[in-house]
């Protein structure tokens, strides 16, 4: 597996989802294969973040699936998985 180089920085919300990921019940193996991150720092992340509820994660977890661009979503695609998962957490 390749790795990333040393002094990749992430963003404060890509650390929350992951530490929430992990607080959901997903293992750190997982996490570590999907994600491309050591296990010592998704630990480092679970460890420092209050877990979130789970509607906030279903939110975060939609958009870092949109953020992969693993799949090309049109913009009505983007528009319905956005606004459910708005009115799931606003509900």
């Amino acid at each position: 597996m390749e790795r990333k180089r040393a002094g990749t920085t992430y963003n404060n919300e890509f650390k929350k989802t992951m530490a929430d990921l992990y607080h959901a019940g997903n293992s750190v193996k997982d996490l570590n294969s999907e994600y491309d991150l050591s296990q010592v720092t998704i630990y480092k992340w679970a460890k420092t973040s209050t877990p979130t509820s789970s509607f906030d994660l279903l939110h975060r977890t939609i958009l870092t699936i949109i953020n992969k661009k693993e799949h090309t979503f049109d913009h009505y695609e983007v528009t319905v998985l956005y606004s459910s998962s708005t009115y799931i957490i606003d509900n």
